[in-house]
């Protein structure tokens, strides 16, 4: 089970930890509750490497952007639902068992300039590790 490191705003809320069936999971919030990033772990478990790779693979061909984060291979995709603009990452674990995704929502006016800022400061502080 990777884990998973990086820095988001300090006027944000502590994380709140879900367990789900795929692992563990957690949700940032911001105070007033209007951005928030979700990260979900043991996506695709017991895939291939091979099979990870395309996973990834087809997020690029259907538009995601190519990412490498931390070493592991990754991809961005952003989408635009129910009045919230998302942008998902997709990160290949260390181990290469299975994948993880971190994504950061905001309302759909929110400056897309602001949020790629903030997606940056949360990717360019990135680590994982599978400890």
């Amino acid at each position: 089970f990777d884990k998973i490191l990086f820095k988001y705003p300090t006027d944000w809320k502590d994380p709140e930890y879900i367990q789900t069936s795929s692992g563990q999971s957690a949700e940032i919030k911001n105070n007033d509750d209007t951005q928030r990033i979700v990260i979900l772990s043991g996506i695709n478990k017991g895939y291939t490497k091979e099979g990870l790779s395309g996973f990834i693979n087809s997020l690029i061909e259907s538009g995601a952007k190519r990412l490498t984060l931390d070493n592991n291979e990754a991809a961005e995709s952003k989408v635009a639902y129910q009045g919230s603009k998302i942008t998902t990452v997709y990160v290949t674990s260390q181990d290469k068992t299975s994948q993880y995704s971190i994504a950061l929502q905001v309302p759909e006016a929110y400056p897309d300039q602001e949020m790629d800022k903030l997606l940056n400061q949360i990717l360019s502080t990135f680590k994982s590790s599978n400890q």
